[in-house]
């Protein structure tokens, strides 16, 4: 699928993204990212659907998508977007976290 500006003069749109982002916000950043004015700088989304989680008896969590998520070519998405312009987070910033 291809989207069309609806005027020449479109405003630049950045959208940031990092490891935290998830689910719905996962399917913006997909679908902004279609848009030629749109550009993701950051880290890859998290992915998921709606994620399901568990404890198991020994104390281990566990989660995964419980619902598949496609992007507009219909490529699933569930582990993330890459971002047009990748950009680490610094290892003090990573604790603060």
């Amino acid at each position: 699928m291809t989207l069309e500006p609806e005027y020449d003069d479109q405003p630049k749109v950045v959208v940031l993204t990092n490891r935290k982002v998830f689910s719905a916000a996962n399917l913006f950043a997909s679908y902004m990212s279609a848009f030629p004015n749109v550009t993701l700088i950051g880290d890859r989304t998290g992915g998921a659907g709606a994620p399901y989680s568990a404890e198991l008896y020994n104390g281990w969590t566990f989660s995964f998508s419980s619902t598949q998520l496609l992007d507009l070519d219909q490529s699933p998405i569930e582990n993330g977007i890459a971002p047009d312009i990748q950009v680490d987070i610094l290892q003090q910033t990573r604790q603060r976290v």
